[in-house]
């Protein structure tokens, strides 16, 4: 455990939000992702992108339904086929409709 007081010594796995106007799109939804998003405030997830199936990347994605209920809509999530197919298993968390596979 980092005992430091120092602010930056406090990391947390990776994802990424990513901006544009309105919309938030949000890059991988590690194990940490709730404590991301309340850390920094974030109301509104619009999509999420995930970059490959590792453990790191994905468990995360059931606190991502909250973010669907506050706004009674499905999101869109965008993965290579090879990760699309993978995430078939959380299908209590993401139906397979909406899961964008691209190349």
């Amino acid at each position: 455990m980092c005992q430091s007081v120092d602010p930056r010594d406090k990391r947390l796995r990776t994802s990424a939000l990513v901006s544009i106007g309105e919309i938030n799109l949000v890059i991988d939804s590690g194990p940490d992702f709730r404590q991301q998003m309340l850390r920094e405030g974030i109301e509104r997830v619009d999509a999420i992108l995930i970059t490959h199936e590792h453990n790191d990347h994905v468990i995360g994605l059931d606190d991502v339904r909250p973010f669907n209920f506050i706004y009674r809509r499905d999101m869109e999530v965008f993965a290579t086929s090879h990760v699309n197919q993978e995430l078939r298993m959380l299908s209590y968390v993401l139906p397979p409709t909406n899961i964008q596979g691209f190349q």
